[in-house]
């Protein structure tokens, strides 16, 4: 099933060189995932009360274009896989008049996780039952992991804060993407951004930036204080 939400780019989506930011891009996507949920009932309050969550992998998100202020958009959404533990979807976002021609296009893997068990589950027929499966989008997929860099320079060192968290007390997906982004030299020229979560950063834990610049592309690190990774972010151009 596919689901699209129509809205358009406000003065908050857009970063200091006057463009949707990436960090806002993934709240777009993540909005008109919720909608989809909420509609066939298997949203938060779904989660709440099963203690069944989806928690994100991955994000893979091609760019093609980019958005004005105040520009009319459509970001339409999907699921197109289930299996053991894991989900993949679906996102874009076009123009409102120009629905089929894909400005951002994005694969996301996400993991079933079991709240009250803290661990990961198979994904049970009731979790995915009202949701119906379409055709995977065409575009080139990255099945191989982030390359990390040969050598890191430390950056900034952030506190989790409460505004960071989500429904499921831990930082928002969108906040980690937002962290990296900041170390973006030249943000028009990014044609891809990658990003893979590896552990919950929840409130109060220490967030240490590493970032790398190598020919083609930024990677950035954001690490907790024994090294530990939360995650990691490529930004190709």
């Amino acid at each position: 099933m596919k689901t699209s939400c129509e809205t358009k780019i406000n003065f908050s989506d857009m970063n200091q060189e006057s463009m949707l930011g990436f960090g806002n891009m993934i709240d777009i996507m993540q909005d008109c995932m919720n909608v989809q949920s909420e509609s066939i009932n298997r949203g938060v309050e779904y989660q709440l009360e099963t203690r069944r969550v989806w928690v994100l992998s991955s994000w893979q998100i091609e760019i093609h274009g980019h958005f004005n202020l105040n520009e009319e958009i459509v970001a339409t959404t999907w699921p197109y896989y289930f299996k053991g533990a894991a989900g993949k979807r679906n996102s874009v976002i076009a123009r409102k008049g120009a629905p089929d021609d894909f400005i951002i296009k994005a694969n996301s893997v996400w993991a079933m996780f079991d709240a009250a068990k803290g661990t990961l589950s198979r994904i049970m027929q009731d979790d995915v039952a009202p949701y119906e499966c379409e055709e995977p989008l065409d575009m080139d997929y990255i099945k191989s992991k982030i390359k990390r860099a040969d050598s890191y320079e430390k950056q900034d060192t952030f506190t989790v804060r409460n505004y960071h968290m989500d429904f499921n007390r831990h930082m928002n997906n969108a906040w980690h993407l937002r962290i990296a982004e900041e170390y973006v030299t030249d943000h028009m020229k990014v044609k891809k951004v990658r990003i893979e979560y590896k552990m919950q950063a929840v409130l109060g834990d220490c967030m240490i930036a590493y970032v790398a610049r190598e020919s083609g592309r930024t990677v950035v690190e954001l690490r907790n204080s024994e090294d530990e990774l939360f995650s990691i972010t490529e930004f190709d151009y």
